[in-house]
């Protein structure tokens, strides 16, 4: 099913001196309806599946104008569903870039 509304937003925040990034983003859906015919009779049965949020945050620090280390995670609120909502679980990542 695919939902009614949808919002997205994404926040961030940088402190130069000390070369730190933050940024959060997430997005908002509404219910959605799925149409199943789950006693076999030939009529479909509308099932809801309740409204989610998809939270994640990155942080980012660059110490040197050759490094940069980032962690973040994803999908903070663990918004799975096994049948309506199949996604890759809570979720972490750390990175680290080297410019030369």
């Amino acid at each position: 099913g695919r939902a009614v509304h949808r919002a997205n937003f994404q926040l961030g925040a940088k402190y130069r001196p000390h070369g730190l990034e933050v940024v959060v983003r997430g997005s908002i859906s509404s219910a959605r309806p799925f149409y199943l015919d789950e006693d076999g009779d030939g009529v479909d049965t509308t099932i809801w599946v309740p409204p989610y949020v998809d939270l994640e945050v990155q942080l980012t620090y660059q110490p040197f104008d050759w490094l940069i280390v980032s962690a973040g995670a994803s999908n903070l609120l663990n918004a799975v569903d096994a049948q309506f909502l199949v996604r890759p679980p809570r979720g972490a990542h750390l990175a680290l870039q080297v410019q030369y």
